[in-house]
C-alpha cells in the first residue's frame, strides 16, 4: 500500500509527463498469470520494478527486467503477464509490431488467461495502429503543432510555469481555443484528449484563477465573458458534462485513455468532497458520492487499483452498495455483464433471478422507472402466454419490430408515451390508428379503465389492482391491441394468475 502511495503521490504532486499518468493508471492493479494463481510477493515485486522502469521511459532497462524474469524457473510460470508488459513496452515505444509478437504468443499459448480475452477482445484495433499511424501521419503532426500551440496560453501540466511563454496567458482564450478545435476531429482518442483540457479547465484544476472554486468571485457581474462569468454552479455543470464527453470518446473498455478517466473521476470527487487529499478524516458528500462510485464501477475488475482504494475510504460503509464481489463478477461475466450492469441491477433492487433474462432481451433497465411495477410486467408477459391469450403477436414480435428505433426500451419499461422519440411514437400511432399524441392517450385510457372495471367485478382490492393497471408498460397494451384481447379475459386471467404475477 506505501508503495502506491507513493506513487500516487507522484501523480498529484510532481507533475509527471502524460504518458506517466496513462501507464501508471492502468497497472496499479492486481496481476493475472496464466494460472490465474496470485503471483508470490518476491515475484510480484520484480514485475512492479519493470513497470516502474517502463512508467519512467526507461524502456530498455524495463525489458530486461521482464527477460531475465521470463527466462528463470519462478519467473516461467508467470509468462503470460511478463509478454502482456513486454507487449505494453513496445507499444508505447510505438512499435506496434513488437508489441503484437508478444500479445498474440501470449493468446495462443495461454487462450484462457484473463489477459489473453482482453487481448483477444481488441485485437482487431492492434492491426490498425500501425496503419492509422501512416494514414493519418499527417493529421497527427498537425494535431500535435495545435496542442502546441494551446500550451502558449495555457498547459494544465505545467500551469504554475505559464510566464515562462511569455506575458499573460488567458484561460478563457483556452476554453474557447479547445471547444473550436474538438469540433475538429472525428478521432475518439483526439476528441478524448481535448476533452481532458476543457475538463481540467473548467474544473479548476489549474492555476490560471479559473474554473469551479478556482476564481476568487463569481457571477454574471465578474466579466462581460461568457466564459469568465460562470457560476460556481454553472461550472460544477459544465465540468460534469465534459466528463460524459470524455466517457463517450472511449471506444471500449480497455482503451488506453479509460485509466486517466478514472483518474479524473477519483480529482473531481475529491475536489468536490472539500476534504484534503491526506485528510484522515476523509469523507464523501451528495456531491462526490456519485463519481467515487464511478470510479468504484470502473476498477471493478481492477480490485487493488489506488483510486478505487480512496475512493472506497471516502465512502466508508456507503461504499458497499457500489461494490461488485468477484464472486458475482465471475459468476455473470461470460453472460457479457459489466460491473455497471450488475450495479445498475443490484441499485435497483431487481432480483437475480431476471438478471439474464433482461440481458438476453437486451432491455435498457437504466430506463426502469418503477422496478416492483416492471418486474410485475415481466411476469405477466408469462402469464399471458400460459393463457394461451397470445395468438397472434407475440411480445418477440414487439421486440424485433422495434430493435433499431433508438430506446425501445422505453415501450417495456415504461407506462408513459414516449413524446420526444418521433419513430417510436410513429410506430404506437400506427398500431392504435392515431394521428397524434392525444387519440393515444385517449386509447391508453379506455383500455386501463376497462381492464380494472373488468377486474373489481371479480372482487379485487381496488388501490393494489389499480396501481398494477396504471403502471401497465406500454408494451402491454400494445400486445392486448394486437391479439384482441377482451378486458373480461384479461381480468380471469389476472385473477387466476395474480400470485405468478405478484411474484417479485
Amino acid at each position: 500500500m506505501e508503495h502506491l502511495v507513493i506513487k500516487f503521490g507522484c501523480i498529484i504532486k510532481r507533475n509527471e509527463p502524460m504518458k506517466f499518468l496513462v501507464v501508471i493508471l492502468i497497472f496499479a492493479s492486481s496481476s493475472y498469470s496464466q494460472s490465474e494463481e496470485k503471483i508470490p510477493l518476491k515475484i510480484q515485486q520484480k514485475i512492479d520494478k519493470g513497470i516502474d522502469y517502463y512508467n519512467l521511459s526507461l524502456y530498455e532497462d524495463s525489458k530486461k527486467i521482464f527477460l531475465d524474469l521470463l527466462y528463470t524457473d519462478d519467473g516461467k510460470k508467470y509468462e503470460a503477464e511478463i509478454r502482456y508488459h513486454l507487449g505494453l513496452i513496445s507499444f508505447y515505444e510505438r512499435n506496434s509490431y513488437d508489441a503484437q509478437i508478444q500479445w498474440k504468443k501470449l493468446i495462443k499459448k495461454f487462450p484462457s488467461n484473463k489477459r489473453s480475452k482482453e487481448l483477444s477482445r481488441t485485437a482487431d484495433r492492434w492491426d490498425r495502429i500501425k496503419d492509422e499511424d501512416n494514414f493519418n501521419k499527417e493529421e497527427n503532426r498537425e494535431f500535435g503543432e495545435e496542442k502546441e500551440f494551446g500550451e502558449l496560453f495555457w498547459d494544465f501540466k505545467r500551469a504554475d510555469q505559464k510566464l515562462l511563454f511569455g506575458e499573460l496567458k488567458d484561460a478563457g482564450i483556452a476554453v474557447k481555443y479547445y471547444e473550436k478545435l474538438y469540433e475538429k476531429y472525428d478521432d475518439p482518442r483526439k476528441k478524448f484528449e481535448i476533452s481532458l483540457r476543457l475538463f481540467a479547465l473548467y474544473g479548476g484544476f489549474n492555476e490560471n484563477n479559473y474554473g469551479y472554486k478556482n476564481q476568487s468571485s463569481y457571477g454574471s457581474a465578474a466579466s462581460s465573458d461568457p466564459y469568465k462569468s460562470l457560476s460556481l454552479n454553472a461550472f460544477f455543470q459544465k465540468s460534469n458534462q465534459i466528463l460524459d464527453q470524455m466517457e463517450s470518446n472511449l471506444t471500449s473498455e480497455f482503451d488506453v485513455n479509460n485509466s486517466l478517466f478514472i483518474m479524473w473521476n477519483y480529482l473531481w470527487a475529491v475536489k468536490l468532497s472539500d476534504s484534503e487529499f491526506w485528510s484522515e478524516k476523509a469523507k464523501s458528500n451528495d456531491f462526490s458520492e456519485p463519481n467515487f462510485a464511478k470510479v468504484i464501477a470502473l476498477t471493478n475488475s481492477q480490485p487493488n487499483n489506488i483510486y478505487r482504494l480512496f475512493s472506497v475510504m471516502y465512502l466508508g460503509d456507503k461504499a458497499n452498495k457500489y461494490v461488485v464481489s468477484e464472486e458475482k463478477l465471475s459468476k455473470y461475466e461470460s453472460y457479457g455483464f459489466t460491473p455497471t450492469d450488475l450495479l445498475a441491477l443490484s441499485r435497483r433492487n431487481i432480483s437475480e433471478d431476471y438478471w439474464i433474462e433482461l440481458k438476453e432481451r437486451n432491455i435498457d433497465y437504466s430506463l426502469i422507472i418503477n422496478n416492483t411495477f416492471f418486474i410485475r410486467s415481466l411476469n405477466l408477459e408469462k402469464a399471458l402466454k400460459k393463457g394461451n391469450l397470445i395468438s397472434t403477436y407475440t411480445f418477440e414480435d414487439l421486440q424485433n419490430n422495434i430493435r433499431n428505433i433508438d430506446k425501445w426500451s422505453t415501450l417495456f419499461v415504461s407506462p408513459n408515451p414516449p413524446k420526444s422519440n418521433e419513430k417510436l411514437m410513429t410506430f404506437i400511432n400506427n398500431i392504435f390508428k392515431c394521428d397524434d399524441i392525444d387519440c393515444f392517450i385517449k386509447n391508453k385510457i379506455v383500455i386501463k379503465q376497462n381492464l380494472f372495471r373488468e377486474i373489481n367485478k371479480l372482487g379485487r382490492k381496488k388501490t393494489a389492482d389499480q396501481n398494477f393497471i396504471n403502471f401497465l408498460p406500454l408494451s402491454t397494451l400494445i400486445i392486448i391491441k394486437k391479439n384482441n384481447i377482451s378486458a373480461e379475459d384479461f381480468a380471469k386471467l389476472y385473477i387466476k394468475e395474480r400470485k405468478l404475477i405478484y411474484q417479485d
